[in-house]
């Protein structure tokens, strides 16, 4: 599971998250996985606030394969129960090539899943060199 806790701007959506923000608006860790041939993987994460915020900016960032139209991806809130709550999901079209999307979560745990419907996953060789990240 992945912490994220950074010290970040309480309640004003930036246009754009990029490592060129202020040095007084720090940037979560890169939450990365390696390339899969699974048709589709999951990725747990925390986020934690210090008192004076009211959420956490993340960005998820997918460039997709020669295949688009395979891949689509969900975000989930986890609640004390364990049950499952969708927050966004993407589904690509033919013709896509990268998609992001910044968004404010409040604190809790989450759930990134991306899937491929062909199940050859997004990456290497013949069906193109994609890949996702979460910040």
């Amino acid at each position: 599971m992945t912490t994220i806790t950074p010290s970040l701007f309480p309640s004003e959506a930036p246009s754009s998250i990029s490592s060129s923000d202020s040095p007084s608006r720090s940037q979560p860790p890169s939450v990365s996985l390696p390339p899969s041939d699974s048709p589709s993987l999951s990725q747990p994460l925390s986020v934690s606030l210090s008192p004076s915020e009211t959420c956490v900016w993340i960005e998820i960032a997918v460039d997709y394969d020669s295949y688009p139209g395979e891949s689509s991806w969900e975000l989930q809130r986890v609640d004390i129960n364990g049950d499952t709550h969708l927050v966004e999901s993407y589904y690509a079209v033919d013709g896509d090539t990268s998609n992001t999307v910044p968004m404010c979560l409040q604190e809790g745990e989450y759930e990134f899943t991306i899937y491929d419907s062909c199940g050859d996953g997004i990456c290497c060789g013949y069906y193109g060199e994609g890949h996702y990240n979460v910040t």
